[in-house]
């Protein structure tokens, strides 16, 4: 049976590899094209990478695979990437509806493959460094490739309606369940790629980008860093601070609990404070007399460390005292 599965999967293979060398091509050069687009736009990697952490925080419909690599669980982590990735990411995000809409896959696929470009190809200095880019670079790949081939296998489906005879047939019909079939046996092989995947993210996710650049755990920030662990909250976001003007966000933050702040900006310098909401409110009316629990002053690139003194809102303030707008990328964690 499975000496069987092998050899048809290989006869699909050779017989249509024009097209699956077509579908890796679009795939990837959708990647490289994505990639540019971060280059000529980093506001919008940014954005992307703003979204998708989001989706992993706290809340988030991934949050319990963010939990996992929180945690630092090798083989959890692992599991729950291949449920998403297979399940989710393949099933029924490419291959359900490209049984009612065959175009449906390479369209999806290539869609995606540029977002993934925008955001995981471009190293950001303090926010996606070299150092955890480089190892991630094969995650992408094996995902890549575990998408294309599911892609190749709806691809065939579309084929089938339009030239049935490369199915063996005159009928569109016959065609169609031939290559619904196939694509059964080719998930054989995305479930394959995408587990080699899983194991290596999980562990390469773990190992390599619980630090910012290459800095030991606990002098940087880090997203998956082990100081924390699970039992904590984390946020990121970018905005924009016009010139002499300030932003804000309020966290509901434990007394006595560690947290930890970065934050990168365009280049250009910022304030970065943590006051209660009486301070806040002195500050924001223009007075002087107002402190700060945890402040930065001029910050463009930094990480630094707080524990407030009792449970309460805080604000997290970003002032900006220059004449021109600043772009700032916010990342923070606390303890629950």
């Amino acid at each position: 049976m499975h000496l069987r599965l092998i050899e048809d999967i290989k006869t699909i293979f050779r017989k249509e590899w024009k097209l699956f060398l077509l579908v890796n091509i679009i795939y990837f050069g959708a990647v490289l094209a994505g990639a540019l687009m971060a280059v000529a736009d980093p506001g919008l990697q940014l954005s992307l990478i703003d979204a998708t952490g989001q989706s992993f925080g706290s809340g988030g419909l991934l949050s319990g695979v963010g939990e996992a690599y929180l945690a630092g669980n090798v083989p959890v982590a692992a599991v729950m990437t291949f449920v998403v990735n297979f399940f989710l990411g393949t099933l029924v995000e490419i291959t359900l509806p490209s049984l009612i809409l065959p175009f449906w896959a390479l369209l999806f696929g290539a869609f995606r493959a540029l977002l993934w470009g925008v955001m995981l190809i471009v190293p950001i200095p303090g926010v996606l460094p070299m150092s955890v880019l480089l190892p991630h670079y094969l995650t992408i790949l094996l995902e890549g490739e575990a998408y294309v081939v599911a892609i190749f296998a709806c691809t065939r489906g579309l084929i089938a309606l339009v030239k049935p005879q490369a199915f063996g047939t005159s009928s569109r019909m016959k065609a169609y369940g031939t290559s619904i079939v196939d694509n059964g046996k080719l998930l054989a092989v995305v479930a394959v790629l995408l587990a080699v995947a899983a194991v290596y993210e999980a562990v390469e996710v773990t190992c390599f980008a619980g630090t910012a650049d290459g800095a030991p755990a606990g002098k940087q920030f880090g997203f998956y860093d082990e100081e924390f662990g699970a039992q904590s909250t984390y946020s990121n976001w970018t905005q924009t601070i016009p010139a002499h003007d300030m932003g804000w966000s309020t966290f509901d933050i434990p007394g006595g609990k560690p947290g930890r702040i970065r934050a990168v900006t365009d280049g250009q310098p910022l304030d970065v404070l943590v006051m209660d909401k009486g301070n806040f409110t002195v500050l924001e009316a223009g007075g002087s007399d107002w402190g700060a629990y945890a402040a930065r002053q001029g910050a463009v690139n930094e990480t630094f460390d707080f524990t407030l003194p009792r449970d309460d809102v805080y604000y997290i303030v970003m002032r900006n005292t220059g004449d021109s707008d600043v772009r700032i990328h916010m990342q923070m964690r606390y303890k629950k």
